[in-house]
């Protein structure tokens, strides 16, 4: 089943801390700060479930309820602060599927996301569809999606290694290459080890996220190539 929820919260600590929860639950959350990221991040990926804040910086959450009602098949989750009862009536009459006010239990939240997802699973729980032979690279955020469409975030260093072994295509790239590219030489001799260290970290996430240590292959005495096809977005 396609687990894929996009939770759309400025409030970066509580973000951050909702995503966690909720991956723990098993669901392979992306998430984003601003109404524009929404926008640019629904265009790039296929997602399931939406949970939503209605007081974004830039635009209304009710309009991004009523623009997926409009226009997808998602799932809708208002989470906010906005409690009174024309608030909730605003947020359904939006589009909204569940209307939760803040601080909401993890649980409850989950429970809702599973529910939407078992009513939606003709329309997305097939990933054939969605598959391809080659992963994806999105320089707008780090991410990296997998082949069954699993995204897994990048951190900088991540996502500018991951940007060098692109750009080489189907060469190797050199080490030393990496190591002055990423700037690990001004590291003088613990260089070396902070590029394996992060490398083992990157290929450890790949394989925990996505079941795949393929992608990132090492040529030994040399460097590093992609071991399976990478595009850019």
């Amino acid at each position: 089943m396609n687990k894929h929820v996009i939770m759309v919260e400025d409030d970066v600590f509580l973000r951050e801390n909702i995503c966690e929860l909720l991956e723990l639950d098993g669901f392979n959350v992306t998430g984003c700060g601003s109404a524009a990221e929404f926008f640019s991040l629904i265009h790039t990926s296929r997602f399931v479930v939406a949970v939503i804040d209605v007081g974004l910086p830039d635009q209304s959450g009710y309009d991004l309820s009523e623009y997926l009602r409009a226009n997808t098949k998602m799932g809708v989750i208002i989470l906010t602060a906005r409690t009174g009862i024309d608030n909730k009536i605003q947020g359904f009459s939006a589009g909204a599927d569940y209307y939760f006010s803040k601080p909401v239990d993890s649980r409850e939240l989950s429970a809702a996301i599973t529910n939407l997802m078992c009513r939606l699973a003709p329309e997305y729980g097939d990933d054939t569809a969605a598959d391809t032979d080659a992963w994806i690279f999105r320089e707008n955020g780090w991410y990296l999606t997998s082949p069954k469409g699993i995204e897994i975030r990048l951190t900088a260093k991540e996502g500018e290694f991951i940007r060098l072994l692109l750009n080489t295509e189907n060469e190797c790239l050199e080490k030393k290459t990496v190591l002055h590219a990423m700037g690990y030489l001004t590291e003088g001799p613990y260089g070396n080890r902070a590029l394996g260290v992060m490398v083992t970290r990157l290929r450890k996430k790949i394989k925990t996220r996505a079941g795949d240590n393929a992608l990132i292959k090492t040529v030994h005495g040399f460097g590093f190539s992609l071991g399976e096809k990478l595009h850019r977005a």
